[in-house]
């Protein structure tokens, strides 16, 4: 199977090679499972290492319930930072950072977009300061430093909708790369347009 059909994997495996959260791994095979392709070979890895895990004579002895988070590589202690907390964490600043997004794509300034797209959200966004809403993005877009005009926004969002080309199925109030490859088009044809 080419890397073309692998390509909406790329960053769940950047994110597992990054941080070793097996969620990732799991996610990479639901998603696998549900577009019926293949898993790719590094998620058939983690599943080979899994099964030797499980399948050895040392997980028959003591307390099965106890060693299977381990065998799976999830830590088991509870807390804020636990792997399945961290997915939530990234799902939910995700939403505000697409709704970010759709602000930025329509024009609005990065400071407007920001309190228009935590508006949108549950109160506890509503609440969220200025600081707060910027590091949900640095973060979300992995940048170091962050863009202070709407055509520095407009890059780094087209960019990652490009690497993430499923977004439409989950953010259906994005619009289509097409419709944003056309309105760049225009704004860069417009000679009037200030940037």
């Amino acid at each position: 199977m080419t890397d073309e059909k692998y390509r909406y994997l790329n960053s769940l495996k950047s994110l597992w090679l990054e941080d070793k959260n097996p969620i990732f791994v799991w996610i990479a095979i639901r998603t696998s499972i549900q577009n019926e392709h293949s898993c790719p070979d590094w998620v058939c890895e983690y599943l080979k290492k899994a099964a030797d895990q499980l399948l050895s004579p040392a997980a028959a002895s003591g307390d099965f319930a106890r060693k299977l988070p381990r065998m799976l590589g999830f830590d088991p202690k509870a807390g804020p930072g636990h792997q399945l907390k961290l997915t939530a964490r990234m799902l939910r600043n995700e939403k505000f950072a697409m709704k970010f997004a759709k602000h930025i794509l329509f024009g609005k300034k990065p400071s407007d977009a920001r309190i228009d797209a935590a508006n949108e959200l549950d109160k506890s966004w509503h609440d969220a300061d200025d600081k707060t809403l910027q590091t949900v993005l640095r973060m979300h877009f992995k940048l170091k430093r962050m863009p202070v005009s709407n055509l520095g926004w407009r890059n780094i969002v087209l960019r990652w909708m490009i690497e993430n080309p499923l977004y439409s199925e989950r953010y259906r109030d994005l619009p289509p790369l097409t419709n944003v490859f056309e309105s760049l088009a225009s704004i860069s044809r417009d000679s009037s347009v200030s940037r």
